[in-house]
């Protein structure tokens, strides 16, 4: 549908995540390359630009709870990393 989705394979267990690539802040897609890590126990990219933490789960943002990312179900089937949207 014209968007860019970005991918993240975390841990140990390998556990696929999928959300919007756009970064509403920097106005840029961008996130696919943002840094990986921990914020109390919560799972989150970090935007490259403006560092802004997104929760890898629900998409929500740390800093402004009010932008939520676009969410994606994903899943390692046969070799193939697949997509719900």
């Amino acid at each position: 549908h014209g968007e860019q989705v970005a991918i993240f394979r975390v841990g140990p267990d390998e556990q696929l995540f999928a959300l919007q690539n756009y970064d509403p802040f920097g106005q840029a897609n961008v996130l696919s390359r943002g840094i990986v890590g921990d914020v109390d126990g919560l799972l989150t990219i970090s935007s490259p630009l403006y560092k802004q933490h997104f929760s890898l789960e629900s998409g929500k943002c740390l800093e402004d709870e009010s932008v939520i990312l676009q969410t994606y179900m994903v899943r390692q089937q046969d070799g193939l990393v697949q997509l719900k949207v």
